[in-house]
């Protein structure tokens, strides 16, 4: 499922792969929503987009090199544990398609979260 083309609305989208790029996330971000990338994948222009978007957009952008600070953490932990903050899961697999679903992963198309079960 690709979340971009969906009608719904994010408050917070955790990119930890760099798979959305900000263009594509900020028109299904809600007005105050934030875009958090961990993965810059050596695109350090990405530190002005972020910049940028605080100062022009009211969905802003923000990248993080090694960790976030301790607080903007222990915030994402609290919308986990008040299960505010959901993950969006893009395929499921069975274990015996375990190398596919990395595959997946590692090509790029995956739109949120893969899912190996093992039952």
């Amino acid at each position: 499922t690709d979340v971009s083309r969906s009608d719904r609305r994010f408050d917070v989208i955790l990119d930890c792969a760099a798979s959305l790029d900000y263009a594509t996330a900020k028109p299904i971000l809600n007005p105050g929503g934030e875009y958090l990338l961990l993965e810059l994948n050596g695109r350090l222009w990405l530190f002005a987009t972020a910049a940028l978007s605080r100062v022009f957009s009211t969905r802003t952008m923000r990248t993080y090199l090694a960790s976030p600070s301790s607080a903007r953490c222990q915030a994402l932990k609290a919308l986990f544990d008040s299960r505010t903050l959901r993950m969006t899961v893009s395929r499921r697999f069975p274990l015996e398609q375990a190398g596919t679903a990395l595959a997946e992963l590692k090509d790029g198309h995956a739109k949120g979260k893969i899912v190996i079960e093992m039952l």
